[in-house]
């Protein structure tokens, strides 16, 4: 799925600029490349679960704010709840 600039003003590389700043709040230690990578990953999500959590019959509002933020309904909580129970159930058990 491609994303380029259209009506809405917004494009691919906005939403990975925004990802690329909540991913370096939240791993201040990656390494540059590791940080890019990320970044693809979390903001191209980010827009496609909001595409695919709006409901087809309703208007669609294009809000590069309300997909990217690492609260609430978004793409990108999604993905760091479920890095952070990745990273419990691997921890050895404790006594």
């Amino acid at each position: 799925m491609a994303y380029t600039q259209g009506r809405s003003g917004f494009s691919a590389p906005e939403a990975v600029d925004r990802a690329r700043t909540v991913v370096a709040k939240k791993s201040p230690r990656l390494a540059s490349e590791e940080l890019e990578d990320r970044a693809k990953q979390v903001g191209i999500g980010a827009v496609k679960y909001a595409d695919l959590s709006t409901s087809r019959t309703c208007d669609y509002i294009f809000d590069a704010d309300r997909m990217v933020p690492l609260s609430g309904d978004t793409g990108t909580y999604l993905r760091y709840a479920y890095a952070r129970i990745q990273s419990s159930c691997e921890r050895p058990p404790t006594a």
